[in-house]
């Protein structure tokens, strides 16, 4: 059996059932309004983690050089030239003899921990370091050491330099430079860059640390206090 229009018409213009409607999109002003509600747990949760991270990189600072009585005793050699753009020996032949024939020569004890290094290389600069490191009471040894590990590279460039000299022409345009030691086993203090830069780093997580931990436990006083609040209406 078919509904009159006027029935139909009727239904339709029922109003709907009251159905609740909860909106579980949290917008960002909402999130603003916590973080200003809960400005004061934000503030002393990041304090706290920021005193602390404070005490982590004070704990892990270098110690005051004084109290290291190991020394980096460094001999600077400054190879010379044969022409105004060209080395008596590229700088990577001088490291090789002084790697792996001069300094095994002149060793006589396990004490030294000797290296040898370039630096600069960009830039075409002539000078390589002669480092070893040891207690600064060896700093004598370390000079009679370094200077004999020296004087066979030296007499080879000056053999080399002098070969140069009958070869080229009379009149020299440029004449070679001898290769000379800049300075001789002179103490510096080792630093480790890597404290350094680890504490650096510790300062960093954990400033992003606090901030993190600062936002979260905001947002956790919030839920605790508004799941209270649900329960006292509960109980009502």
């Amino acid at each position: 059996m078919t509904q009159s229009p006027q029935k139909q018409d009727a239904q339709f213009n029922q109003p709907a059932p009251p159905y609740s409607y909860h909106d579980d999109e949290i917008s960002l002003i909402d999130l603003a309004k916590v973080m200003i509600k809960r400005r004061n747990w934000l503030f002393f949760v990041f304090i706290i983690g920021l005193l602390v991270t404070l005490l982590v990189a004070w704990l892990k600072r270098p110690q005051p050089v004084e109290e290291s009585t190991d020394k980096a005793f460094t001999t600077l050699i400054a190879v010379g030239y044969k022409t105004p753009t060209a080395f008596i020996e590229p700088l990577l032949g001088v490291k090789t003899q002084l790697t792996d024939a001069f300094i095994p020569q002149a060793s006589k004890s396990d004490i030294f921990n000797t290296k040898v290094i370039i630096e600069n290389t960009s830039n075409q600069s002539n000078i390589i370091k002669l480092v070893t490191m040891t207690d600064k009471k060896f700093q004598e040894e370390v000079s009679a050491y370094h200077q004999s590990i020296l004087v066979p590279l030296l007499t080879r460039h000056q053999t080399l330099i002098e070969e140069i000299k009958i070869n080229a022409a009379v009149n020299m345009e440029f004449p070679p430079i001898a290769t000379s030691v800049a300075s001789l086993s002179q103490p510096l203090d080792i630093l480790n860059p890597s404290v350094k830069s680890r504490t650096n780093l510790i300062v960093a997580l954990g400033l992003v640390l606090s901030v993190m931990l600062a936002i979260i436990a905001v947002f956790l006083r919030e839920f605790v206090s508004q799941v209270c609040i649900s329960l006292r209406n509960d109980n009502k």
